[in-house]
């Protein structure tokens, strides 16, 4: 029975650090490129819910944009220049005129 219980302990142990190295690994693609597999979105969508409903708050951009196929390194640069010094101290009047004269 010894011999049984170390087995399955013995086990455990080393899934779980095969798991840990994986997840250290950094093999597993993360970003908003390429799809999730279906167990990967189940976990997703469910931790989301349950922490958001668990808080009760509204959360506003959740996700971080992928601009990398879209735009170039100086034009991420320069959103990232705005988001961080022009549009936290823009009035809402302020941020409408902009959207008025910049919308496409």
């Amino acid at each position: 029975m010894k011999k049984v219980i170390l087995t399955v302990i013995i086990t455990l142990v080393l899934i779980f650090a095969v798991f840990i190295a994986y997840i250290y690994s950094g093999a597993y693609d993360v970003s908003q490129l390429t799809t999730h597999n279906k167990i990967t979105k189940w976990m997703i969508r469910t931790t989301k819910h349950h922490s958001i409903s668990k808080r009760l708050k509204d959360i506003k951009m959740t996700s971080m944009p992928a601009f990398g196929p879209t735009h170039t390194d100086q034009k991420i640069w320069a959103i990232t220049g705005f988001l961080l010094n022009k549009m936290n101290k823009m009035s809402p009047e302020e941020y409408q005129a902009w959207i008025k004269k910049y919308s496409e």
